[in-house]
């Protein structure tokens, strides 16, 4: 993860924030391969704890900036 981020920070400079969706409920975090929605927070926390503070928001899936934008250009 490490590693990924500093080609991404060489790419495209220092990110104002990174925001990565969670399951909504343990159903959903089993589809993407978790045990429950506690294991894929755990998980994601172990990997994240290597990044600079305050780099990556957990937000719900769905909800990022980036799916918006998705959903607004499907629409147009």
């Amino acid at each position: 993860m490490v590693a990924a981020y500093n080609d991404l920070k060489t790419q495209y400079g220092e990110p104002n924030v990174i925001e990565i969706g969670t399951s909504a409920d343990d159903h959903e975090a089993q589809l993407n391969g978790f045990m429950s929605k506690a294991h894929e927070r755990a998980t994601m926390g172990l990997a994240l704890a290597q990044l600079p503070t305050g780099v990556v928001k957990l937000v719900p899936r769905g909800s990022t900036l980036g799916t918006a934008a998705a959903e607004a250009q499907n629409k147009s």
